[in-house]
C-alpha cells in the first residue's frame, strides 16, 4: 500500500498534533502555579461581550438586509 503525499502530511500534522497537546498543557500548568490569578468572573465578562457582539453585528446585519427604503416613501 502506497501512502500519497497528501495522505504522509496529513499523518505528520496529526502526529505533531498529538505530541503538542501533552506538552502545552504541561506548560500552562507551569504557567498557572507562577501566575497571580485573575479577578473572578474575568472570562464570564469575555464571554458575556463576545456574544454581545456578535448579537449587535448580526442584528446589523439583518436589519440592513430586510431594510426597504421604497416602501418608506408610501
Amino acid at each position: 500500500m502506497r501512502l500519497s503525499l497528501k495522505s504522509l502530511l496529513l499523518v505528520l500534522l496529526v502526529g505533531s498534533l498529538l505530541l503538542a497537546v501533552p506538552l502545552t498543557v504541561a506548560q500552562e500548568e507551569a504557567s498557572a502555579a507562577e501566575a497571580n490569578p485573575a479577578a473572578p468572573g474575568i472570562a464570564t465578562l469575555v464571554f458575556l461581550l463576545g456574544a454581545g457582539a456578535i448579537i449587535v453585528v448580526g442584528g446589523v446585519s439583518m436589519a440592513r438586509d430586510n431594510y426597504r427604503p421604497d416602501e418608506d416613501k408610501k
